[in-house]
């Protein structure tokens, strides 16, 4: 099951509007500064929509949309991007958890839910 999982995300990963980067465990963004609860960051091409930040909490999530708030979650998003694997390397390496020992190419089109993976032939 979990490799299936990993392999269903290695196959996204080729969608043009997907990006995958994994922040290791001992990766240290900016002095070593984590969000202490997950949250997710929203921008929208109509300026009457305001970006917003939705942080998750235990019974609730909380949405931000202060902009020197929304400010500081910015900072934090490319603090952890700096810190990340980039984009190649993180699916590289969810290929070879995945027990492909190099990234599968060329994979099947993406749109196809049955079929993730390498191609046959």
């Amino acid at each position: 099951m979990w490799r299936e999982q990993l392999r269903q995300l290695v196959a996204l990963a080729d969608r043009p509007n997907i990006t995958i980067r994994l922040l290791s465990r001992d990766a240290a963004p900016h002095g070593g500064i984590h969000p202490l609860t997950g949250f997710s960051h929203y921008s929208f091409p109509d300026p009457a929509d305001p970006r917003t930040v939705m942080v998750e909490t235990l019974t609730t999530d909380l949405r931000v949309v202060s902009e020197p708030d929304i400010a500081r979650y910015e900072r934090m998003v490319d603090w952890l991007l700096e810190a990340a694997l980039p984009a190649e390397e993180t699916v590289a390496l969810l290929a070879r958890r995945a027990g492909w020992p190099e990234v599968p190419g060329p994979r099947v089109p993406t749109d196809d839910p049955e079929l993730v993976g390498p191609a046959e032939g």
